[in-house]
């Protein structure tokens, strides 16, 4: 059969504040972990590289030079980023303010560097403290961003784009969502669905509170797909990095409004990768038959977002999974 599959990975990982070597560690197993089920595209969760409760280290330049040192790592073992579309989460410092970021990263060289677009303020989360939300163009501006030194030594790449672009790969479109932004009123998944990107992935710093799972995540990360059509992959942290929160885990893919696969919300491992199998043609049926109603709805302000190309097929026959 000639019949095509996108086999997508989430991962959860138990990270820890400014534990550079035991995040890069943890990361790059579960690269690994991804690449050995056949997997194409790989999300990590919110600021994995210099664990997310960092607090006033954020302040701290260091703190963004070594993260940027261990992405260079990751960078500079070709097997990692071979044939695999690798998402990652650092803070990155552009026009003197600090951004929280999503790094897409495929055979060695950056794609993309997308920014946070809201930031969570309530709880115990304080990120307006650090980092600035995207506001550039009402959110949808895209800039060209000098790497530093220590990644242009990997493979000579001098420049990225930064901004709330969609990936644009041979056979399928992906786009971000980051934490906070899955919880807010305007959505960016909607959005995305409308300007047609099939697959929306979150990367999440979520803490464990009693109910929180069955009231109101999963059907935050459900809810879009089963109106719109389309994939949702959440990726979540796990266990205690150093502050007063217990992270959840709990990283799931969903499609059309159905759970794939849901990750352990407690397990004592250091990560966790769960995979999906998804047959994308299902969600353009699905999309041929609602779509209609959600684009007449939208026409007079449709958005519309910059692309940047992945030179990858997210899709491929079963038997060429490696599996």
């Amino acid at each position: 059969s000639t019949k095509k599959y996108a086999k997508l990975a989430t991962c959860q990982l138990n990270q820890w504040a400014m534990s550079f070597a035991h995040n890069k560690a943890n990361i790059i197993e579960s690269i690994r972990a991804a690449k050995a089920m056949g997997a194409t595209y790989r999300l990590g969760p919110e600021l994995e590289i210099t664990g997310y409760n960092c607090q006033d280290h954020f302040y701290e330049m260091d703190t963004v030079t070594h993260a940027w040192e261990v992405l260079a790592d990751i960078l500079s073992d070709s097997s990692l980023t071979e044939d695999i579309l690798v998402d990652v989460g650092m803070p990155v410092f552009f026009k003197g303010n600090l951004y929280n970021v999503r790094v897409y990263c495929l055979n060695q060289e950056i794609l993309l560097l997308r920014p946070k677009l809201q930031l969570a303020g309530g709880g115990c989360y304080r990120e307006g403290r650090w980092f600035k939300p995207w506001s550039y163009g009402e959110g949808r501006a895209v800039f060209d961003f000098m790497l530093p030194d220590v990644i242009q030594k990997v493979k000579g790449q001098v420049k990225t784009k930064i901004g709330n672009a969609v990936v644009q790969c041979l056979d399928t479109e992906i786009a971000s969502e980051i934490c906070q932004e899955m919880w807010v009123i305007d959505n960016s998944h909607i959005d995305y669905f409308v300007d047609g990107v099939e697959i929306v992935t979150n990367s999440s710093g979520s803490y464990h509170m009693l109910r929180k799972l069955a009231r109101d995540k999963i059907a935050k990360i459900v809810s879009p797909t089963a109106k719109a059509g389309g994939v949702y992959v959440f990726s979540n942290l796990k266990g205690g990095d150093g502050d007063r929160v217990f992270f959840d885990g709990t990283s799931m893919i969903c499609m059309n409004g159905q759970i794939y696969t849901q990750g352990k919300q407690f397990s004592i491992t250091n990560v966790d990768v769960d995979v999906a199998v998804l047959d994308l043609d299902q969600v353009r049926a699905m999309r041929l038959q609602v779509m209609d109603k959600h684009v007449f709805s939208k026409t007079t302000h449709q958005k519309h977002f910059e692309r940047v190309t992945a030179n990858i097929q997210i899709c491929r026959k079963v038997t060429d999974f490696g599996q």
